[in-house]
């Protein structure tokens, strides 16, 4: 599945995307230059791409899933709180060999 978001803002809530058992590049999120904010807020795993080079992205919650995200971004910013588990799916390099690298985060002690 492929989703175009136009909106200014984009939330993606509870079980919005339920994708756990299928490889994050059958979902894909693509933000067009007009989605500057997009928010999952869940406690369910999300399994896919997202592609909003514009977005400001929030990751909130967090379940009991062993990765809350697993996947890919193509983002402006990425805030994450709660207890997220991001996992990059290297499966993606497959399908697209040229490699997005990040170029800067600032990690932050949970204590």
């Amino acid at each position: 599945m492929k989703l175009y978001v136009s909106g200014a803002s984009a939330t993606i809530g509870g079980h919005g995307v339920v994708n756990a058992n299928a490889p994050a590049s059958s979902f894909g999120y693509y933000g067009l230059p007009t989605n500057t904010s997009f928010d999952f807020k869940s406690n369910a795993a999300f399994t896919g791409t997202v592609y909003a080079p514009q977005a400001d992205v929030h990751l909130g919650g967090g379940g009991s899933d062993p990765y809350d995200f697993a996947g890919s971004f193509v983002v402006n910013s990425v805030q994450m709180n709660g207890h997220i588990h991001f996992h990059y799916d290297e499966a993606l390099n497959k399908l697209n060999p040229s490699t997005y690298v990040a170029c800067s985060w600032n990690e932050v002690d949970p204590n």
